[in-house]
């Protein structure tokens, strides 16, 4: 059985579940995370908000939750492979459950494992389905075969649609059996959330591969050349004093998302643009965003998007603050 990696989502300490020494004397959020089999996660019942990605190794005990950036170092993408498909099956408006009954969501487990042939559990939005991959391809590889996985393999008559839109292979699953951080209920008690995981335990394997293996390039930021950070110490450049508010308003929108992953790359693209087009150096920037953040890695995340945002420069246009707000919340709606 592949291992996998959890992490626990806590808005205050400890984070880390069961938390180390270290991590409660300094309040910190850890960076690396110990790996276990994955119906130690699926099985097991967690005291606090907790997640995996579906990303494993052989040859390491523990690692950090990935972003694309990982990408880029190719000593230490090479390490890790895709090792489980994972289906969300939720309804489009994502705030409201389906089930009225823990018997009908039980139903519904049912049915999906006979229609997938997968492990299945109930969650508070519909459905997860779950399969461990027989070939496990690099995470180059990986967004390849998930896309390819959505286009072929799914059947139509599920008891809850397949939300098409959860397919990166960065993506955290909460776990069936744990509280979560918002205080959302579901009609089941702790640790009682219908499932039916028989082929997890069993080691059953999906033994199946894509038409076409891709590698992913758009995340790879080509290397990118920045002025010198202290050219700018003493200057108040007007641009710079723009640029210092557009990211303001970013790191205002990341500490208030749940898919802070997912802004800290559409804000760091905005933010790398609009630094190549003025000439200016990014790293106060870069250091701004990460630290709005809980993520270990928000740093190397925000840092890849600037380098990547520089490749397409974008000034500031005209038109009164009014305008820009609205420019602005037009490009957080579609990654919030």
């Amino acid at each position: 059985m592949a291992p996998v990696s959890f992490w626990t989502v806590r808005r205050t300490p400890p984070y880390a579940y069961p938390p180390s020494e270290a991590c409660l004397k300094a309040d910190l959020l850890p960076t690396r995370w110990e790996a276990r089999p994955i119906s130690d996660g699926l099985g097991g019942v967690w005291p606090v908000d907790t997640w995996f990605q579906a990303v494993t190794s052989t040859g390491n005990d523990d690692w950090p939750r990935f972003s694309k950036s990982v990408l880029m170092e190719d000593d230490v993408a090479d390490q890790f492979q895709l090792g489980w498909i994972v289906l969300d099956l939720d309804r489009p408006d994502h705030h409201n459950s389906p089930w009225e009954t823990r018997a009908a969501a039980a139903e519904a487990v049912r049915a999906t494992v006979d229609m997938l042939d997968a492990s299945v559990y109930a969650t508070r939005g519909g459905l997860r389905a779950v399969w461990e991959l027989k070939h496990k391809p690099q995470l180059k590889h990986a967004q390849s075969w998930i896309d390819d996985f959505h286009a072929t393999m799914i059947p139509v008559g599920l008891p809850v649609s397949l939300d098409r839109g959860v397919k990166d292979w960065t993506r955290g699953f909460r776990v069936p059996h744990c509280p979560r951080h918002d205080g959302k209920t579901a009609p089941w008690a702790l640790g009682d959330a219908p499932s039916d995981l028989t082929r997890v335990y069993d080691g059953h394997q999906l033994d199946w591969r894509p038409r076409l293996e891709r590698v992913e390039e758009q995340f790879r930021a080509r290397k990118v050349v920045w002025p010198p950070r202290d050219r700018h110490v003493g200057q108040e450049r007007r641009e710079i004093r723009q640029i210092r508010g557009v990211v303001n308003w970013w790191c205002r929108r990341i500490t208030g998302s749940e898919s802070r992953h997912a802004v800290i790359l559409a804000a760091g693209r905005h933010v790398g643009g609009l630094c190549a087009y003025y000439g200016v150096n990014p790293e106060e920037f870069v250091e701004s965003l990460a630290a709005a953040s809980t993520s270990g890695n928000a740093a190397k995340t925000a840092r890849t998007a600037v380098d990547y945002g520089a490749h397409q420069p974008v000034a500031f246009v005209g038109g009164d603050a009014d305008t820009q707000q609205s420019r602005l919340e037009r490009a957080y709606s579609r990654v919030k």
